[in-house]
């Protein structure tokens, strides 16, 4: 299906969803019947103005796609600020503005991991020499070039499906990581801390392990009342924790270091952790 200039309207509505549980690329959908992203659509995108998405901006009968996201009034005052406003247009006028454009979407590079995780290049004359250290990609020429990571564009998802694993590179507390998997609940799924309970667990979690930026990283696992607790209630029958670990101690982390061991670690230490998806 070709890009227009609709399509990363489309992707910006779509920006929390998440992908499914099979191996591939998305380019940021759901599962959803046809009526059902219809309708999901037409109702974030009449109703919802705090929505970001990008834009078309007027000034007399020149028209400007504008490739970053933005809420409506964010939108309304950009184009004001150009002399100009928000496109307004009639149909008939339609397939002269909305017509197919390259745009820029993120992928999963920066600058600093090129050497190493870069099995595709294909650098803009900008290329590497533009700002900021987020790797982006055209929808349309597929060339390549960094941008400031703050900005707000479309993105293209991999999902590895094997149990669901989502591992984030950011550092921070057991709590706050808590916090970071359930915001990630939405349409179909819900997420929490990773909970691991069997052998094939620890094998299929390890791999995401070892691509961790921390020695360690956070499991649901944590010490309350007098036991160590998953916090999906799974069994902990498995873990080899002390029965009885000091005030510091009382978090699960899986480390690097020995092989699928969980360890008992300060929940205010800052790590990168492991989130799994589930049916809601």
């Amino acid at each position: 299906m070709k890009n227009s200039l609709l399509g990363p309207l489309v992707l910006l509505i779509f920006i929390s969803i998440k992908a499914s549980a099979s191996r591939h690329y998305i380019v940021f959908n759901h599962g959803l019947t046809w009526n059902e992203a219809h309708d999901f659509c037409k109702r974030f995108h009449i109703q919802n103005c705090q929505t970001r998405l990008m834009f078309v901006c007027q000034r007399d009968d020149a028209y400007t796609f504008v490739t970053e996201a933005k809420t409506w009034l964010e939108a309304r005052e950009y184009c004001r600020l150009q002399h100009g406003d928000l496109a307004r247009f009639q149909t008939s006028s339609m397939n002269d503005i909305f017509t197919e454009l390259d745009f820029p979407r993120w992928t999963g590079l920066q600058r600093a991991e090129l050497s190493s995780h870069a099995y595709y290049v294909n650098w803009t004359e900008t290329g590497l020499s533009g700002e900021g250290d987020c790797v982006s990609i055209f929808s349309l020429t597929k060339l390549m070039e960094t941008k400031l990571c703050d900005a707000r564009l479309p993105f293209i998802c991999f999902w590895d499906g094997n149990i669901n694993l989502v591992l984030v590179k950011e550092n921070k507390s057991w709590e706050e990581a808590l916090e970071h998997c359930r915001s990630l609940n939405d349409i179909g799924l819900r997420f929490d801390l990773v909970s691991v309970e069997s052998e094939d667990d620890y094998v299929n979690m390890m791999s995401k392990v070892m691509e961790a930026n921390t020695d360690e990283v956070w499991t649901g696992l944590r010490f309350l009342g007098d036991e160590w607790l998953w916090v999906n209630g799974g069994n902990t029958s498995n873990i080899e924790l002390p029965q009885c670990p000091t005030q510091e101690q009382r978090c699960g982390a899986l480390s690097k270091n020995r092989s699928g061991s969980v360890e008992a670690r300060d929940c205010s230490e800052q790590k990168n952790f492991l989130c799994y998806s589930f049916d809601a």
